[in-house]
């Protein structure tokens, strides 16, 4: 049976809430307006993922792991990414109150916000296991500010992972 940690337990429960308000939003308004809140979060999902992989116990090899650290660094950028969708707020003159919205864009972006950090933490738990502390704070930061600047590309310079 498939064990689930109380952070994941937690992504779980805001991910079908987004998803039922997300649905709900859809068949009142009869339009797909904030449908790319679902990829959004998908793409959030991926370095939390990444992570959970990274911190069970499993004897990966020393470059699986390392590939499973890079390929973290590379989508971490869009866990922290959703929390511009909020932007997006407005008042979209069609039959949804603005209030609606709202909630849908501040949960989405809370959801992604845990993933980030549930998944830097992840990460920052196997960098002590296998690198030398003195250095592992300096990484984090360094992480927290690569994914800033990933940040940056994707919403002003629409780049994507």
């Amino acid at each position: 049976m498939l064990r689930l940690s109380s952070a994941e337990k937690i992504v779980l429960i805001f991910l079908l809430f987004v998803a039922a308000m997300l649905t709900m939003r859809i068949m009142y308004a009869n339009n797909m307006r904030y449908a790319f809140l679902m990829w959004n979060l998908f793409l959030a999902w991926i370095p939390f993922q990444l992570s959970i992989s990274l911190a069970m116990k499993r004897q990966y090899n020393k470059w699986i792991r390392y590939g499973l650290l890079a390929c973290w660094l590379l989508f971490f950028p869009n866990a922290l990414y959703i929390i511009t969708d909020l932007i997006h707020l407005e008042n979209s003159g069609d039959k949804v109150p603005v209030w609606f919205d709202a909630i849908l864009l501040f949960t989405s972006s809370l959801t992604g916000l845990i993933m980030a950090f549930v998944s830097l933490y992840q990460v920052e738990l196997f960098l002590r296991q296998n690198l030398r502390t003195n250095h592992i704070n300096k990484m984090i930061v360094a992480v927290l500010f690569l994914g800033s600047f990933g940040v940056y590309l994707g919403r002003f310079l629409r780049w994507n992972s």
